[in-house]
């Protein structure tokens, strides 16, 4: 299931921002920053900034980390989010240590984003739309978190997945893993919209 086409977009939010799913993010860990998507980054952060000019600078500064997430652009992105004391930052700042890797640090940070509910608006939950894509790629390696999507969405195990398979070399398991975090970052990035009133 491609990431970009997962989740119904608020009417408010640009689609060009999801539009660049389909191309970012492909590196687990460790990822180059994509200066054609960093390029647009100041703009989106602009339009946010404008569309909710009155809004908790911490919740629209999760919206910034996100994006420059999106740009693999990890340094700018954990600069953000490092000192928001909110959930959501917590949550992002967890993506950030997973992708540098520091898989402990992700893990300590996921503790401290207890709450995310990983659905929003009129979409599916995460564990829903993950696996389904998990169904579709159809990788025997990822079958065993298959079923533990059958519960919930637990982006610590998420962590330790790609922890154990990001060396792997196997093209379907990193293919798989990379679009689950494409699919997790569309979901914490709705999400974070959605609290700000964008939906």
């Amino acid at each position: 299931m491609d990431a970009r086409d997962a989740f119904k977009l608020p009417k408010n939010l640009d689609e060009g921002i999801f539009s660049q799913l389909g191309s970012s993010m492909t590196a687990l860990v460790r990822p180059a920053p994509d200066p054609s998507i960093a390029a647009r980054v100041r703009g989106w952060i602009a339009s946010f900034d404008a569309q909710f000019k009155d809004a908790d600078p911490r919740s629209l500064g999760c919206l910034h980390a996100g994006l420059w997430v999106l740009a693999d652009e990890l340094d700018r992105a954990h600069a953000i989010c490092q000192d928001i004391p909110t959930t959501c930052g917590s949550a992002w700042h967890a993506i950030v240590h997973r992708r540098e890797p520091d898989f402990p640090n992700a893990r300590h940070w996921w503790g401290r984003a207890a709450g995310i509910a990983w659905k929003s608006g009129n979409n599916p939950s995460l564990a829903a739309i993950a696996g389904s894509s998990l169904d579709a790629a159809g990788v025997p390696a990822l079958a065993s978190w298959r079923k533990n999507l059958a519960r919930s969405y637990n982006p610590a195990a998420f962590v330790d997945l790609v922890e154990s398979h990001h060396a792997s070399g196997d093209p379907a398991v990193i293919g798989a893993l990379s679009e689950l975090q494409r699919l997790e970052w569309a979901a914490l990035f709705l999400e974070c919209y959605d609290k700000l009133g964008g939906a």
